[in-house]
């Protein structure tokens, strides 16, 4: 899993179910940051339906691969392998998929003008500014003005959106959140007092 860039995570679809073993190799998979395909094998025993339930269950028994898209084949007879190495071509794109700071504050700005996050302790969250603090996977970090405002929900909110305005099909993204630096603070106030 550690030298992949494109993991692919197969597992069977004709049971319908995720097994306990599955679970613990998506937890490697996730704890390893690595981007992911999910193939679902031996859809030739489930039907469509029953293939529907089972990707709703995926997302749900293994929310933390909830990023990963999920191609039903099966290998016995050849079938979708097409579609699998579609969405690992897609996958392997977006590793590259840039994320430029001006672009990311302005995503997260309409996300909070548009969807006020919940106040906690009343404490709203504010957000200051946003930057890219790593890539492989993708690692945001929001500088806010109380990390304890930060509601999980509220975050997976902001990747959602985060999601959504850029190329990150099968690449996890993590959020950090941190307090504004002190150093900005000061410098910021002693301007505001010269004025």
């Amino acid at each position: 899993i550690d030298r992949a860039d494109v993991v692919i995570m197969v597992l069977e679809a004709g049971n319908g179910k995720v097994t306990a073993q599955d679970r613990k190799i998506a937890a490697l998979i996730e704890s390893s940051g690595r981007s992911c395909v999910i193939a679902a094998n031996k859809c030739d025993l489930c039907p469509e339906e029953k293939a529907k339930a089972l990707e709703a269950e995926l997302k749900r028994s293994l929310p933390g691969l909830s990023f990963a898209p999920v191609a039903f084949i099966s290998a016995k007879e050849k079938r979708n392998l097409d579609t699998l190495e579609q969405k690992i071509a897609i996958v392997a794109n977006n590793l590259h998929t840039e994320i430029t700071t001006g672009l990311l504050n302005r995503v997260l700005s309409n996300a909070f003008e548009n969807t006020p996050p919940p106040v906690i302790k009343g404490v709203p969250l504010k957000l200051f500014y946003a930057s890219l603090a790593g890539t492989r996977p993708p690692r945001v970090k929001l500088f806010v003005n109380k990390v304890e405002s930060a509601a999980g929900n509220y975050l997976a909110f902001l990747k959602k959106r985060i999601r959504e305005n850029f190329s990150l099909e099968g690449i996890p993204l993590d959020l950090e959140v941190s307090a504004r630096p002190k150093k900005v603070e000061r410098i910021r106030r002693s301007s505001t007092r010269k004025k």
